[in-house]
């Protein structure tokens, strides 16, 4: 899998550097830093801004369209020194503030930022090839990929089992709302840091699932802003009623977030008031499962068998929600300093 998506990012990033000829432009903005070192023109300083903004654009736009964990992991990884995407974009923003553009230490770090493009483009993918045939390919296979990061990593046995478990129980929940009747999930890969289940012929369970994770950005923004009024309460020091209101406001928008979302896929399936209601139920219990491990830092990936631009979407706002997680630690922790000191 890893090789797989190694070769498709630089393949990617080959294509893009490419079609924006940032080589070339890169070249422009140096020799235009060359000749702010002996003209002090207004124009120039101008030109270089304009070079600047428009690499800026183009370096943010290399990135993968369909972000994901898995993809951003590789990528950080492969692109060491970060010239693509937004890393690529915020190192050479970082190079050009100030007033002293004519600085050759500028010019240098501008040229580190040119051959990591280049190395880049010229990473030779036939030869990285060769170790497709002992990597695992997802292409053709509807998965869920689960990175274990923050406090939903694993290091025992009876962690992989517990996991296992639960996300055995929230498959079967999905499967009986859409009606699924293949094969059993299987176990598809599994490290300390990863595991991806396979559902044989599953997209439509999958389908179902990201449709679910699709809908969390709402709520934690939602959760970020209650966050961030405690913690100000706190420091203003209105009193305890108003941070407690705050607190049953945070939990009441996880109950309705599970409830509504619950509802939506019941009616999405015509599930029956009747016959239905033992379904609800344990969408709703899986659904609490989910958000237990995206709370706890956990990443959560859906690929299906066939291309879905839906999924491709709610992947994307997934990878949102998890930042607003992070943001949502950071007040947290600040939050729990405030009332331990004060």
């Amino acid at each position: 899998m890893r090789v797989e998506i190694i070769i498709d990012l630089i393949e990617h990033i080959k294509k893009e550097v490419d079609s924006k000829r940032i080589v070339s432009k890169f070249d422009a903005l140096l020799e235009l830093l060359a000749m702010s070192s002996n003209a002090d023109e207004k124009w120039l300083a101008n030109e270089i801004e304009k070079t600047k903004n428009e690499l800026i654009v183009d370096l943010v736009r290399i990135a993968p369209p369909d972000k994901s964990y898995s993809k951003i992991e590789v990528i950080n990884k492969i692109d060491k020194i970060g010239v693509v995407g937004s890393r690529g974009a915020q190192n050479l923003a970082s190079c050009l503030i100030g007033s002293n553009i004519n600085s050759p230490s500028i010019s240098k770090r501008v040229k580190e930022l040119q051959n990591g493009i280049v190395t880049l483009s010229n990473y030779d993918t036939n030869t990285l090839g060769l170790f497709l045939e002992n990597d695992f390919s997802i292409k053709g296979k509807s998965l869920i990929i689960l990175i274990f990061d923050g406090n939903a990593k694993i290091n025992t046995v009876y962690g992989i089992e517990l996991i296992t478990k639960i996300w055995n129980d929230i498959i079967n929940s999905y499967s009986s709302l859409v009606g699924y009747s293949g094969s059993e999930p299987l176990l598809f890969h599994v490290d300390k840091s990863t595991m991806i289940i396979e559902l044989p012929e599953g997209d439509n369970v999958i389908q179902s699932i990201s449709y679910c994770l699709g809908n969390f950005v709402g709520t934690y923004e939602k959760i970020l802003r209650i966050k961030k009024l405690q913690l100000e309460v706190h420091g203003l020091n209105l009193g305890g009623d108003i941070f407690f209101s705050l607190e049953s406001e945070l939990q009441g928008t996880i109950e309705k977030t599970i409830h509504k979302i619950a509802t939506d896929l019941k009616n999405l399936h015509n599930i029956s008031n009747n016959g239905g209601e033992n379904i609800f139920t344990s969408i709703c219990r899986s659904l609490g499962h989910i958000l237990d491990f995206i709370n706890r830092g956990g990443k959560i990936e859906c690929i299906a068998a066939s291309a879905s631009k839906d999924i491709l979407n709610n992947n994307i706002l997934l990878f949102e929600t998890c930042k607003l997680v992070d943001q949502i630690d950071i007040v947290s922790k600040s939050l729990e300093c405030s009332r331990v000191n004060g």
